[in-house]
């Protein structure tokens, strides 16, 4: 009875340990060029020989010996790391992996550590580009992809070594910051159609020009930088993401406030070229300027009712249209000023000030309130049924 009481025990006991060692994290490293799935790729030790598995959710990752590794699987692991010995690099080759820790490229003393992601995907809990120098020598580069980071991009010193590099319409979604947190440095290289996202809580917005589109999703107040003037696609905030502007910016495409954000226009001029929707957001106005300067038809839309801006300047190219759709109904504005293009109001539009009219056509809605002054240096007023009521409290 005794002996067949230890053999059992002995056998729990193994049977236990094979499933701790089963669920343990493992060691790869890379000592060969290959496909992340083959055995010939990995080893168990740093140098050694090859025929290991490929590593799984949970192993700890080391890319070394100068050797290219390339995904021919969706993967996962828990950690990556470059060595800071001889470049290396991972292609994700339109594949996916998940690194649920952190992800860290230090530079090599030649060449380049790269995470080549192209139209792959990226998911990982953080990424630390280490041991900076003058030089770029550890990048990121994205074409059509997307890179998820929940946590911080960091580098770990005021150097130019980091690169992040967009090179299509791919997008980067920020979970806290991009190269900004303990250390400004390293580049993000933005390109036509691509997307940054700051998704995170607060968070700080990388001091550069958007070529692309920028939004700022998420919660908290996101803090734009002097640095960014210009966004070449889209503004948009989503989540209950908030703004305020700290310089006047240029944006090739759309604004779009959804429900729960709020942005602060400031005292800057901002020019929009594409159209402006709000869907329930909190726009203040403050005592800025927004431009519409698009070559083509704009609209003031969203599912807000009413829509109030300080300055409204319409300054459109081969004299096209400013109209409004969706449920705005409404426009109000301090000052109106018509330069170049046309304008069609919706059914209520007011002014506590001025209307300007340079140029092109204001085509009336119903009812027009005006508070100040009504000059008309060269546009065409179209009347239709609709009823224009001075009501300012001094001379007009």
């Amino acid at each position: 009875m005794k002996n067949s009481y230890k053999a059992t025990s002995a056998f729990f006991l193994i049977f236990v340990l094979a499933i701790v060692f089963e669920g343990s994290a493992l060691d790869r490293f890379s000592v060969a060029s290959g496909v992340w799935s083959s055995t010939a790729t990995w080893s168990n030790v740093s140098g050694g020989p090859g025929g290991f598995s490929a590593p799984v959710a949970g192993d700890i990752v080391t890319i070394e010996g100068g050797f290219d590794v390339t995904l021919d699987v969706n993967a996962s692991c828990a950690s990556i790391t470059f060595t800071s010995v001889t470049a290396t690099s991972l292609t994700l080759a339109g594949f996916q992996l998940d690194v649920s820790g952190a992800t860290t490229i230090p530079t090599p003393p030649a060449g380049v550590n790269l995470i080549a992601v192209g139209s792959g995907i990226l998911n990982a809990g953080s990424v630390a580009f280490t041991n900076g120098g003058a030089v770029m020598r550890h990048q990121i580069s994205i074409s059509t992809g997307t890179v998820s980071v929940t946590g911080d991009i960091t580098i770990d010193i005021a150097d130019v070594s980091a690169l992040i590099d967009f090179t299509g319409a791919g997008t980067l979604n920020a979970g806290v910051g991009i190269l900004t947190t303990t250390f400004v440095g390293g580049t993000l290289t933005t390109f036509a159609g691509c997307t940054v996202n700051y998704n995170g809580a607060a968070q700080t917005v990388r001091s550069v020009d958007y070529l692309g589109n920028l939004t700022l999703s998420g919660s908290g107040v996101k803090s734009l930088q002097i640095g960014t003037t210009s966004i070449g696609g889209d503004l948009t905030l989503s989540g209950i993401a908030s703004a305020t502007g700290v310089v006047g910016l240029t944006i090739g495409g759309n604004v779009s406030l959804g429900p729960g954000t709020s942005f602060a226009n400031g005292t800057f001029t901002h020019n929009v070229a594409g159209d402006w929707t709000n869907d329930g957001g909190t726009y203040t106005p403050g005592s800025g300027t927004v431009t519409f300067n698009g070559a083509g038809a704009q609209a003031i839309n969203g599912t807000a009712a009413t829509q109030t801006f300080n300055n409204i300047i319409v300054n459109k190219t081969g004299g096209s249209l400013l109209s409004t759709g969706g449920s705005t109904t409404t426009v109000n504005a301090t000052n109106f000023t018509e330069t170049l293009g046309s304008f069609t109001a919706p059914a209520t539009f007011s002014t506590t000030g001025t209307v300007t009219l340079t140029a092109g056509t204001f085509t009336a809605g119903t009812n027009s309130d005006v508070g100040g002054d009504w000059t008309n240096n060269g546009g065409t007023f179209t009347p239709g049924a609709g009823t224009v009521t001075f009501n300012g409290s001094v001379a007009q």
